[in-house]
């Protein structure tokens, strides 16, 4: 439910009028279902930004620099990137990159190529454009591959991921299968490296069950290369209720309402972008310097599927 953009900086250079200003301000930031890819490099993006940017006023100089700031506060990071061909518009550089690791569209000010994944500047908000019109929540079936795809530009578009369940059980299959599902989707067509993935529970399990069970049967559920932390945590007295479901990640977090675990035939779940305060405060409950549990004990797990 977070997609990643490419945003050519000539057209963004053209935001500072009021009009664009007040639309793009807040369409592709933490909370938001859109955001940029960092492509090219930021530092390099941002000059390309300003350079465009001769010959306009002041007032909109500073909205333009406030949008960058906006714009460019969290990113989708890609590290494997192509090289960077300078004597090439930034759009024949995009669309080569396109073809080895897409992007969810490129947004322009023109479509020479016409090129399907490309968003005309001007055209948005014109009509409907799925590619723009990207949904913050939706319901899906309590089957694993469709809790996987809902999320599935999430993850593999994150470095960080923490997995929040207070009923996991590595002991249930119901809990194992939508886990695979969710790190395949993960591990499919990344731009950057994974630093951490953790699964917390507040399983009713001894941490030795728990760590036992999570060896046996967990690494053929992790693809290979892969390492992921399982951690059994404890509510603090006086403290938070550990019972909500997420899944957070450094771009962005979602909520499942019943589970992330597989459901019975028929059943359905609510998943839903968290916005930015929401996010912030969940984040910082589960993987800040303070947080709102207490971790009994984990185990990581290397993965052999």
């Amino acid at each position: 439910m977070v997609y990643g953009y490419a945003l050519e900086p000539e057209l963004v250079a053209t935001w500072g009028n009021r009009a664009d200003y007040r639309y793009f301000h807040d369409k592709f930031c933490l909370g938001q279902p859109r955001m940029m890819v960092e492509f090219p490099r930021l530092k390099n993006w941002r000059r390309q930004v300003l350079q465009a940017t001769t010959g306009i006023g002041d007032m909109e100089l500073q909205k333009v620099t406030a949008l960058i700031g906006t714009i460019t506060e969290r990113m989708i990071a890609r590290t494997a990137l192509a090289e960077y061909d300078g004597t090439r518009s930034w759009l024949e550089n995009a669309e080569q990159e396109h073809a080895v690791q897409a992007f969810h569209a490129l947004v322009t000010r023109h479509n020479p190529h016409n090129n399907a994944s490309v968003i005309r500047g001007a055209s948005i908000g014109e009509q409907p454009d799925l590619r723009w019109d990207v949904e913050r929540n939706r319901v899906i079936e309590r089957k694993a591959a469709v809790m996987a795809a809902a999320v599935s530009a999430l993850l593999r578009n994150s470095c960080t991921v923490i997995f929040v369940d207070p009923h996991f059980g590595p002991e249930n299959a119901r809990h194992r299968r939508p886990m695979e599902a969710f790190l395949s989707a993960l591990q499919s067509n990344r731009g950057c490296p994974i630093a951490t993935i953790e699964v917390l529970t507040a399983t009713n399990a001894t941490f030795d069950f728990f760590r036992d069970i999570s060896e046996q049967r967990m690494p053929r559920v992790i693809p290979a290369g892969l390492a992921v932390s399982f951690v059994k945590l404890e509510e603090k007295l006086n403290g938070e209720k550990l019972h909500n479901r997420y899944i957070l990640t450094d771009i962005g977090g979602v909520t499942f309402n019943v589970g992330l675990d597989e459901g019975d035939e028929g059943q359905t779940d609510d998943v839903t972008l968290m916005d930015r305060n929401q996010y912030e405060l969940r984040w910082s409950q589960y993987s800040g310097g303070s947080p709102a549990f207490n971790r009994v004990g984990e185990v990581e797990v290397q993965g052999t599927r």
